[in-house]
């Protein structure tokens, strides 16, 4: 079943851009999850990625802070990431070996180039009825929305 067109969604609920940009990101990240699916890969785990190989290193702890990723969640993406993708590396904090710091291994790096390019493949068709500065002034918006309130 694909999207819903936009005339069959209420009235009530479609005159709310917050609603609108949710459901842009909920058919969104099906649209970029599709292409990741080929590298064994999720769009959370994606993000939980591109994360740790952005600020590394990171406990897990504050990769779930920047992305607002359930503890619970991230324990599997990581999993995952560790063990069946080899993408990160996974130890105990020499100062609290309560945590875990994770760091991205070369494997990981090389991965994350090849998901960048199938998410901005996906993302340009999914945004082709944009033009490109369309895309820009959306992505400024949302940008400055979410800058004034984030903490």
């Amino acid at each position: 079943m694909g999207p819903t067109s936009i005339d069959e969604l209420p009235r009530r609920l479609t005159q709310w851009p917050i609603w609108l940009l949710g459901r842009l990101h909920h058919e969104g990240k099906k649209a970029i999850g599709v292409v990741l699916a080929d590298l064994d890969m999720t769009m959370p785990q994606y993000a939980v990625l591109a994360c740790i190989a952005e600020f590394e290193p990171l406990s897990q702890q504050q990769v779930c802070e920047r992305l607002a990723i359930d503890r619970a969640d991230m324990v599997g993406f990581v999993d995952h990431l560790e063990r069946d993708l080899g993408a990160v590396d996974r130890t105990r904090d020499d100062a609290d070996r309560r945590r875990y710091i994770l760091t991205t291994t070369p494997k990981g790096r090389k991965l994350l180039v090849r998901a960048d390019d199938r998410a901005a493949r996906a993302s340009a068709a999914y945004l082709s009825v944009l033009t490109l500065d369309e895309i820009k002034t959306m992505s400024s918006l949302a940008t400055r929305v979410l800058a004034a309130h984030s903490e």
